[in-house]
């Protein structure tokens, strides 16, 4: 009778042992495999939901096993080990509470089962993942500006106005693409015509901060210099990021080759500028666009800002209100340092 209370007293004392060996066996290669190959989807798509549905199947599948399985997901996404653990029904438990958490289930549905999965910024916000690569024909958005005016009587005056931005925002490449054109003719005679276009290639190390590249061409008829061609490199950092407004910080190291108007004489020049752009939705049907910029060579400064303010119409046509203000600190004799223009355009969004 002695020996046979303490076999009983040996298997009961040793049964916690196997239970716990149980839930400490490796997980099965094929869970492990679904989990990296979840993880890695999401790291291509730049969102959440392939790891989290991975949690999921594979807690229903191996519910021993939830504390190892929201274990193997944390190491593979270290950034997101409490929401993992969300998913997962607020941590694993232990194989103890599994036969109430069982019970509960039949009274009432799980935490699970009442919210989705924690969403990613981009999917909260129904955006589609952004393009791999480095150049590709899909995801480009843009604008196109167009504005006129015609007056009559004495003097009789015409003026247009256009305008092109393009922009391709891929994983880690940025493409921005930009050309404007206006004149002003008054009495049948041109009295202004300006023209730009300009390219930016950004490569983006994190969401804020990105290196870049860039060319740009000026050409002001009758202003104080005919044309301008800038070639900067630099870096660039957003130094602000809310739901509605965004502002970026950008300093390069440029050259600059200036044709004076005068004399036709085309000046070389280098030294630093500084680039801030600020964006900032007002509301669904409001916006205010703020560019500024300073360049500093060995022969001048040229400082220069935009601010634009722009209005819904309908879903794709914006009005668009701007003004733009340069000053230079030294050029040709007869010419002005500080030059102003206001433009009024319709803006078609694609």
């Amino acid at each position: 009778m002695r020996r046979g209370l303490a076999v009983l007293a040996l298997v009961c004392s040793s049964a916690p042992v196997v239970a716990v060996a149980q839930n400490a066996a490796p997980l099965p290669d094929a869970v492990s495999t679904m989990l990296h190959k979840a993880a890695e989807r999401d790291e291509r798509e730049s969102t959440t939901r392939y790891l989290d549905a991975a949690v999921l199947i594979a807690g229903d599948g191996f519910p021993e096993q939830r504390q190892a399985i929201l274990t193997e997901a944390q190491k593979l996404a270290p950034a997101r080990s409490g929401e993992l653990a969300a998913v997962a029904g607020g941590g694993a438990q232990t194989a103890q509470a599994e036969p109430a958490k069982e019970q509960k289930k039949e009274k009432k549905v799980s935490a699970d089962e009442k919210s989705p999965p924690p969403q990613s910024k981009a999917e909260e916000k129904h955006e589609k993942p952004k393009p791999p690569g480095l150049f590709g024909f899909d995801g480009w958005t843009g604008g196109i500006e167009l504005g006129a005016s015609l007056n009559t009587g004495n003097s009789p005056a015409r003026s247009v106005a256009t305008a092109v931005n393009l922009l391709n925002d891929r994983r880690h490449w940025r493409h921005k693409i930009g050309a404007s054109f206006s004149m002003i003719r008054t009495d049948g005679v041109t009295t202004n015509e300006k023209a730009s276009a300009s390219y930016q290639l950004d490569y983006k190390f994190s969401e804020r901060f990105y290196t870049f590249g860039q060319f740009q061409y000026d050409r002001d008829r009758f202003g104080a210099f005919k044309e301008r061609y800038v070639e900067a490199l630099g870096v660039g950092y957003r130094v602000l990021e809310g739901e509605d407004y965004s502002l970026d910080v950008e300093v390069s190291a440029a050259a600059r080759q200036v044709t004076l108007d005068d004399t036709a004489i085309t000046q070389d020049e280098y030294g630093g500028r500084v680039n801030t752009i600020f964006n900032w939705n007002v509301s669904d049907n409001f916006a205010i666009n703020n560019t500024g910029s300073a360049f500093v060579t060995d022969l001048r400064t040229t400082l220069e800002d935009t601010i634009a303010l722009k209005t819904k119409i309908t879903d794709t046509i914006s009005g668009k209100l701007s003004f733009n203000v340069k000053h230079d600190t030294d050029v040709p004799l007869g010419s002005v340092k500080t030059s102003t223009e206001t433009k009024a355009t319709l803006l078609y969004n694609f």
